[in-house]
Order: structure tokens, then C-alpha cells, then sequence
């Protein structure tokens, strides 16, 4: 079983954590064993990419893979790829909601391509560990998730 902790990722999102306090939280991950944790990509004036480079070497150092999550969008990509973390993990809205209110309307074909173009971009550069979410999937018809996700799979 291979676990994943999002505690860096996801402190992001609430509550902005200084980066002497994300380097603690990233020892006290690698010291209760677990060897593979998620950053966010760096997205100004919240995070940015000194910070992430340092934190994806100190995981090395502790002997724990960092991957990075981040939008699909190729912009999005290329900056993840120019911090050479350990894999990479992209999202996109899946449902009707998000791709109306997020996504400019775009259909479901347009988004699973995007993600799909998305993870073909990092296995082109040479990356192994890559992994794709379909945001919001619990409000899609169970036809339609499975038909995405079968996508992603037989990528």
C-alpha cells in the first residue's frame, strides 16, 4: 500500500502556513514514516517556487517522494516540470457544474482531453509517477465517471 499525505497541499487552501513551518510539518511527515507526500504548484503570492524547489529537496534528503498537484492546464505543466519533482498529479472538473462555472462551458470531451494532453506532456519528459483527477466526479452519472475514467486509464 502506498500512502499519500496532502497536509502541505491542502494547508494551502485554509490557512497560509509560513515555510519554516511547512519544512517542520514536511520532517514530522518523514519521521512518522510515510514516504510520499503532495505539494501544491507554487501560485503566487501564496507560495512560489524557491519554496517548493527547497521543500522537494529536503523531502529527497529525508528519503520521501514529492509530487506535485497542480490544474491541467499545459502552463501549469510546464512550470511543474521546470521543478523536477518526483511525480506529478493534475486535476480537472469533471461535472457539469464545474465545467460551466469554471471551465467556460467547455464539454466533457474537452476536458478529458486537456487532462489527458496534460499527462502526455509529463510522460514526454520523461517522468513516470503521474496521476490524473476528475474534480467533482461524485456529481457526474456513474456512466459518464466511468467512461472518463476508463480514458485515463487505457492512456
Amino acid at each position: 500500500m502506498h500512502i499519500l499525505d496532502t497536509t502541505l497541499r491542502e494547508g494551502e487552501l485554509f490557512k497560509f502556513l509560513g515555510f519554516e513551518q511547512k519544512l517542520e510539518v514536511l520532517e514530522l511527515l518523514a519521521n512518522a514514516g510515510l514516504k510520499r507526500i503532495e505539494l501544491t504548484l507554487p501560485y503566487p503570492p501564496r507560495t512560489s517556487k524557491e519554496h517548493a524547489r527547497s521543500l522537494i529537496l529536503k523531502s529527497r534528503d529525508l528519503g520521501v517522494l514529492c509530487v506535485l498537484h497542480a490544474r491541467a492546464y499545459k502552463e501549469d505543466v510546464a512550470n511543474a516540470l521546470s521543478l523536477d519533482a518526483d511525480g506529478y498529479a493534475f486535476y480537472i472538473g469533471f461535472s457539469e457544474l464545474h465545467r460551466k462555472q469554471k471551465l467556460h462551458g467547455i464539454t466533457k470531451e474537452d476536458a478529458l482531453n486537456r487532462l489527458l494532453e496534460c499527462l502526455e506532456m509529463v510522460k514526454t519528459a520523461g517522468h513516470t509517477y503521474t496521476r490524473a483527477t476528475l474534480e467533482d466526479a461524485s456529481r457526474v452519472y456513474l456512466e459518464e465517471g466511468i467512461e472518463g475514467y476508463r480514458s485515463l486509464v487505457y492512456a
